[in-house]
């Protein structure tokens, strides 16, 4: 996903396009924190350059309501409440040797 704002980052430089580059979401606080990189513009991120900022956004729970947004965070909650139940299961304490990697997946 990418945005077009021109944004004065700052050290001085304007990044005008920017890509979101992850989501935390924190169920407890019911807040989704969205990372994204500014660039100057399209033609340097095209060209591999490097962001001139990155950004941390916080996006509250409420701010979802009546979105589309709000169902994935409910099939979201229950599926991390589904993982949890399975890990609670596990006997086995992880180790080194139990976690998978996810290059093999």
């Amino acid at each position: 996903m990418s945005l077009t704002k021109t944004i004065t980052t700052n050290s001085g430089y304007d990044a005008s396009y920017w890509k979101t580059t992850r989501m935390d979401m924190h169920l407890d606080q019911k807040t989704v924190w969205v990372y994204l990189c500014g660039y100057k513009d399209k033609a340097a991120f095209d060209a591999g350059l490097m962001p001139v900022t990155t950004q941390r956004v916080s996006v509250m729970g409420s701010h979802f309501a009546g979105s589309s947004v709000a169902g994935v965070l409910t099939k979201i909650r229950a599926c991390v409440a589904a993982i949890e139940g399975v890990v609670a299961e596990i006997n086995t304490p992880f180790d080194q040797a139990t976690i998978v990697s996810t290059d093999n997946i």
